[in-house]
């Protein structure tokens, strides 16, 4: 693959950004990331590290958003 070929794959349509609790599929941990939405989907951003175990989040499930209402 080129590296244009590895940006495009890697950048996401993700839409209003926030912080959130994501939980880390390495530790089994809940931390705080930045996540938004694709569509109706919630997603992590890419390219993220756990803050306890620095793995990636890519795989990450977002719990909740820290923003209010």
């Amino acid at each position: 693959m080129t590296e244009e070929m590895e940006k495009v794959i890697m950048q996401t349509d993700v839409v209003k950004r926030a912080k959130a609790l994501v939980y880390c599929p390495m530790c089994t941990h809940t931390v705080e990331a930045e996540a938004g939405f694709s569509g109706k989907k919630p997603l992590v951003v890419p390219g993220q590290k756990c803050s306890r175990c620095a793995s990636a989040l890519d795989a990450g499930l977002v719990v909740q958003f820290r923003e209010a209402a």
